[in-house]
């Protein structure tokens, strides 16, 4: 009765096993009934979540893990702090000798008493070469600024003074600021984490 059904729908299973086992194996999963199951049996089972313990060799090796990417973590900030400080170390000076006697001529203007008529600038011999070649470049400042070479000077230090007051430039001092303040905030960061 079963079979006169399905008769008018192909037939997938003929190519590989054949018609007489899949037949019969149609015949009879078509006249058997299943066995019957209790209806709070499938809700207990829907209901009731197995939860697997995870091995404990997993778990292991996940804290391994775990703790080799940390370290992993560790190094690589380490190592990125290490390179920012050789970068700024080797960078600023290079910097300092190109750009500083640029910059010291244009902030100087607004660095100097309005009442100022006489300004002496003393920085090492190659800056003080650097910033008279500036000077006769600048009107504004070139007939009150006198440049006083000084010899065996060490550094990028240039100390501006004017009859009232002065200023010390200490470029050097910058520097190992600025590669303490790296060095502190990279610091600063772990603590916090």
């Amino acid at each position: 009765m079963s079979e006169s059904l399905f008769s008018t729908l192909p037939r997938f299973d003929e190519a590989h096993y054949g018609t007489d086992v899949c037949d019969n194996a149609a015949i009879s999963d078509a006249t058997s009934t299943p066995p019957a199951t209790p209806a709070h049996a499938t809700q207990v089972e829907e209901q009731v979540a197995v939860k697997q313990e995870l091995d404990p060799n997993v778990a292991l090796l996940m804290k391994q893990l775990s703790d080799e990417v940390a370290a992993a973590n560790d190094r690589v900030l380490q190592q990125t702090k290490q390179w920012v400080v050789a970068i700024a170390e080797k960078l600023f000076p290079e910097l300092s000798k190109s750009c500083l006697a640029d910059e010291i001529v244009r902030q100087l203007p607004e660095l100097l008493p309005q009442a100022s008529n006489k300004v002496e600038i003393r920085a090492g011999q190659q800056l003080a070469e650097d910033l008279e070649n500036i000077l006769q470049q600048s009107d504004e400042i070139s007939n009150v600024c006198t440049i006083v070479p000084v010899q065996g000077a060490a550094g990028q230090t240039v100390e501006i003074s004017w009859v009232t007051g002065g200023l010390t430039l200490d470029f050097d001092g910058l520097l190992a600021a600025c590669v303490s303040r790296v060095q502190t905030v990279q610091l600063s960061k772990k603590d916090s984490e």
